[in-house]
């Protein structure tokens, strides 16, 4: 009786075209999905942020982020070696967030949000570790006669931590550390990074190597004689 009852029941629905109206609003809501994504290709939709964040973590975690830059840094190591024997005086530069010290953990914390009072207090923490490679690099620099400078987008007012966590990460010296001037206004870091390296110059040195992880800290004149910039995938300072 139930089975008499349920296909009764069926072709009535058809009968007045339910189950037809039924399946045409499956095929519409199909057809409307794949406009979409015609429309989201057509008008190059980016890529989801949560996957693209995802991927950026992926890339730390299994050590891609921190192998390039090692890569990085052996060339950045080859052309320093080639002009050791350069007369004259000779100096690199680093910048230092990101390059010289790492601050992935506070990144990852913020979910790669920024808010400057949160990446103050990490900075004045000063617990910031090594990025070995570059470490590697301006110890080297140091121990075999050049100068090494150090230009960062830091503030003059955080002078004394930085230049405590830089040693206590394990930099054995630099000549000098350049700051972001207090009262700086520009809208890119390259402004004020070019304006120091010329002051390196002005004092009679090469700049025989300039590594960083934005294109800022390596852009505008003067330039050193080989540029290196670092993988950062997490964020961008024009």
């Amino acid at each position: 009786m139930k089975i008499r009852w349920l296909c009764r029941t069926l072709l009535m629905l058809i009968s007045v075209g339910v189950l037809g109206s039924f399946s045409d609003s499956v095929a519409q809501g199909s057809e409307k999905i794949t406009t979409s994504l015609k429309c989201a290709t057509r008008y190059q939709e980016p890529e989801n942020l949560y996957d693209f964040k995802k991927r950026v973590k992926e890339y730390q975690d299994n050590g891609s982020w921190d192998k390039t830059n090692a890569c990085v840094v052996q060339e950045a190591f080859k052309a320093l070696k080639k002009y050791e024997s350069m007369p004259g005086k000779k100096a690199i530069v680093s910048d230092i967030d990101d390059t010289a010290l790492n601050n992935r953990p506070i990144i990852f914390k913020q979910d790669f949000g920024y808010v400057r009072d949160i990446y103050r207090d990490w900075e004045i923490l000063g617990q910031s570790i090594a990025i070995e490679p570059v470490r590697a690099l301006c110890n080297y620099a140091f121990t075999h006669g050049f100068a090494v400078f150090f230009i960062t987008g830091r503030r003059e007012d955080q002078r004394t931590t930085t230049e405590n966590n830089l040693r206590r990460a394990g930099y054995l010296g630099w000549t000098h550390v350049y700051f972001k001037p207090m009262d700086f206004e520009g809208s890119s870091a390259a402004e004020f990074k070019r304006k120091w390296r010329q002051e390196i110059v002005d004092q009679g040195y090469t700049i025989v190597v300039n590594i960083g992880d934005q294109k800022s800290d390596l852009e505008g004149e003067p330039q050193a004689l080989s540029n290196f910039k670092l993988s950062n995938p997490a964020y961008l300072i024009p």
